[in-house]
């Protein structure tokens, strides 16, 4: 379900034309590219973890934790960064994109498993006193009432699936413009270096 984002650069054919003459990506004439990809990876890097903030899709922060961008990587032909949000984690794609119903393993529900931390952070059951804001009952009828609140989201997933929380493509769609004006100014320096030469 992922959908294909293309920018669009003024000047870009001007840039391949210069470089084809010029060579090789790893000169200095193109570090302005360099730092416009640095930029940019950053940029797309703080959006999605604010978008995962701002969706309330964060509990143990693990999958905002997970948000990275790599450093710039220059080859002979190329200039990349990766900018990746998840890894390890499996339910990163059900965030994004929600899931169809299925049937996750009942033990998520237990003690110290994603699903029944999700409620104990949340604080999705028991009650609280209004006065201290602490959590009322004993430690077992606290562990029986996260575990029943799991077990009740658990029975929910399988029948109808989870809603997704988008974080990674709107981010994409969010830094667009931005990202666009770091390239358009990377290509003029890098015209006006590959000139000068």
């Amino acid at each position: 379900m992922s959908t294909k984002k293309d920018l669009v650069i003024e000047g870009l054919e001007k840039l391949i034309e210069l470089i084809e003459q010029s060579g090789d990506l790893r000169e200095e004439v193109y570090f302005p590219i360099h730092d416009a990809m640095a930029q940019s990876g950053k940029l797309l890097e703080d959006q999605i973890k604010q978008n995962l903030t701002d969706n309330d899709s964060v509990a143990t922060g693990d999958l905002r934790g997970s948000v990275s961008s790599g450093e710039v990587q220059v080859t002979k032909d190329a200039i990349f960064v990766e900018v990746g949000a998840g890894r390890g984690l499996p339910y990163a794609q059900a965030v994004e994109y929600g899931s169809k119903p299925h049937t996750p393993p009942l033990s998520i529900t237990e003690p110290g498993q994603p699903l029944y931390e999700w409620v104990r952070i949340k604080q999705l059951a028991g009650i609280y006193s209004v006065r201290t804001g602490r959590r009322l009952g004993s430690k077992a009828k606290q562990i029986d009432e996260n575990r029943r609140v799991a077990r009740a989201i658990w029975a929910h997933i399988r029948r109808f699936g989870t809603k997704p929380h988008p974080y990674f493509e709107p981010a994409l769609e969010q830094t667009k413009e931005q990202i666009m004006r770091l390239f358009q100014e990377a290509v003029e320096q890098v015209v006006q270096n590959v000139l000068r030469k």
